[in-house]
């Protein structure tokens, strides 16, 4: 399964940045999954709506590039529970599932 990774911290914290990056691919070579790419916001507020690497992941997921998004944990996509449901709900017309990393988030 083609999958993409999406990381996001509202702080300049590298160090849990690289967790959250460890994480993901972790879980996704342990799944068997391709990772076909990776999309980062960093420094960037959950609340943000506008933030360049979630465009430019909901682009690539428009056009299929892969099947299911990988994510540390759901609020990395948005802090908004409204916002969250409508990107979920986004990736789901264009037939992409959400699949955070079980257990403990990076943060």
């Amino acid at each position: 399964m083609r999958v993409a990774i999406y990381m996001r911290c509202a702080h300049p914290d590298k160090d849990q940045f690289d967790v959250q990056r460890k994480r993901c691919l972790n879980f996704a070579t342990q799944a068997g999954y391709e990772v076909v790419g990776i999309y980062e916001d960093f420094g960037q507020s959950g609340l943000d709506e506008n933030r360049p690497g979630l465009r430019d992941m909901l682009a690539a997921a428009q056009t299929r590039a892969f099947e299911r998004l990988v994510v540390d944990d759901m609020y990395r996509l948005s802090r908004n529970s409204t916002h969250l449901a409508e990107i979920v709900e986004k990736l789901a017309s264009y037939h992409v599932s959400v699949k955070p990393v079980p257990g403990d988030s990076a943060t």
